[in-house]
């Protein structure tokens, strides 16, 4: 049967504060964080059956308890029996590119639901499944998706204006997934330092491509050099 509009509620407030990139203590203070209690505002006006709240794996952290107590508080006092948190990662259900995130299942108290189906059970398996069993393979070749023309005046289909440097750069990491040292992008800040070494890597259109976030077009923010030629992808790309 159809869910009609006062179902579910699915929100995903904004993560940056929450997000493990967050060196040390950032993060702690940042207003967003409080938009996770400003969404079950909605929650608790419009008491649906069932609401789904989505986030970072960060949220986790203890840095964050008191949100998350808070949420789970907020959600039990109003009503609803809480199932979660809950990690899952978007390329178990046929989503190419890995993207774990925390999910948080409220159920209304007079609602039936069957707990058996949460977490839902993956409809696509990991490197070693997908060998056993080539039916589970239903990604879609990235390297098919970034070789599709499309409208030549696509504002969206444009790439950042890379320094003839890192052009060169970018040319010389290598395809299937080069990354930052094999392009030779090393700078003083890399020195001592081998975290975020997907920086300046290229996507390998054979596997779940990484996160798209916000800053997907800019190679400096992880590992979004197109899959063959020498520079960032575009929006169009992302999507």
């Amino acid at each position: 049967a159809a869910a009609s509009v006062d179902d579910v509620d699915l929100g995903g407030p904004p993560c940056q504060g929450f997000s493990v990139h967050r060196i040390k203590n950032t993060g702690v203070d940042d207003p967003r964080n409080k938009l996770i209690l400003s969404y079950f505002r909605f929650v608790k006006c419009l008491l649906p059956k069932v609401f789904l709240m989505e986030n970072v794996p960060g949220l986790l952290w203890p840095r964050h308890r008191d949100f998350l107590r808070d949420f789970l508080h907020e959600s039990r006092a109003a009503g609803y029996r809480v199932l979660g948190p809950t990690p899952l990662d978007a390329r178990n259900y046929g989503i190419p590119q890995r993207r774990k995130r925390i999910f948080i299942l409220g159920i209304r108290a007079d609602a039936h639901f069957d707990e058996t189906v949460w977490p839902p059970a993956p409809t696509h398996g990991d490197a070693r499944a997908r060998e056993q069993d080539p039916s589970l393979i239903a990604w879609v070749s990235a390297a098919a998706v970034f070789e599709q023309s499309g409208p030549k005046d696509d504002e969206n289909d444009l790439h950042m204006n890379h320094s003839p440097n890192l052009v060169e750069t970018f040319k010389s990491t290598p395809l299937n997934g080069g990354s930052r040292r094999e392009s030779g992008r090393l700078l003083p800040c890399h020195d001592g330092h081998n975290g975020h070494s997907d920086v300046y890597g290229r996507i390998d259109p054979s596997i779940p491509g990484p996160t798209m976030t916000t800053a997907c077009i800019n190679p400096s923010k992880g590992r979004f050099v197109h899959p063959t030629e020498p520079h960032g992808i575009t929006v169009r790309q992302a999507a």
